[in-house]
């Protein structure tokens, strides 16, 4: 996270078990996306989450959350090269 400048609290995470939700929420991650169509609600230590049964619904919370989803330059050549090494 350090290393590629990440801002975790605007960061997204996609999980489609309930240790994914709990891990996002205990890494302080801004939002977290439950992938799945169990009730995983009444878990300890999952937080605030969004559930979504497809992919495609994740495309369009997201686009309704931020409009513009994109990497800076400066991040995206980081990404790439720590992505190579």
């Amino acid at each position: 996270i350090l290393e590629l400048d990440i801002n975790i609290q605007r960061s997204v995470l996609i999980g489609d078990n309930v240790t994914d939700i709990q891990a996002g929420f205990s890494a302080g991650v801004g939002k977290n996306l439950y992938l799945g169509n169990n009730d995983i609600s009444q878990h300890k230590g999952i937080g605030n989450y969004h559930k979504i049964s497809q992919l495609s619904e994740a495309h369009a919370y997201l686009w309704g959350l931020f409009g513009v989803l994109q990497l800076d330059s400066k991040r995206l050549k980081r990404w790439k090269k720590i992505k190579m090494i």
